[in-house]
């Protein structure tokens, strides 16, 4: 994953967890237990010259959570010398009362 991840990329996890730069966040994350079953819904893209921003709604399964798992995220992506990497990504899970 970090080859597709700027060392100083900006992520902002969901609460509890505090937003932080992506070189920080990693370890984190290799210990975190997987999602199964993502499912990426009403998604948005705008292209840029050099940038990339896709929005999306993302449905999943974990063995924390009795019902699916919901979350809004936004990534942004950067090209630089040729290669689009991750400058920015966003996570906020959603109650289940918000999706109706």
């Amino acid at each position: 994953m970090k080859k597709h991840v700027k060392p100083d990329a900006i992520m902002i996890p969901p609460a509890p967890l505090a937003p932080g730069r992506f070189e920080h966040l990693v370890e984190a994350a290799k210990r975190a237990e997987a999602f199964s079953d993502v499912e990426l819904q009403q998604r948005q893209f705008l292209k840029l010259d050099h940038a990339i921003i896709i929005s999306y709604l993302a449905c999943a399964k974990h063995r924390r959570y009795r019902s699916p798992y919901y979350a809004r995220c936004s990534t942004t992506y950067v090209r630089e010398n040729g290669l689009y990497k991750i400058a920015a990504h966003t996570h906020n899970k959603l109650p289940k009362n918000m999706l109706g």
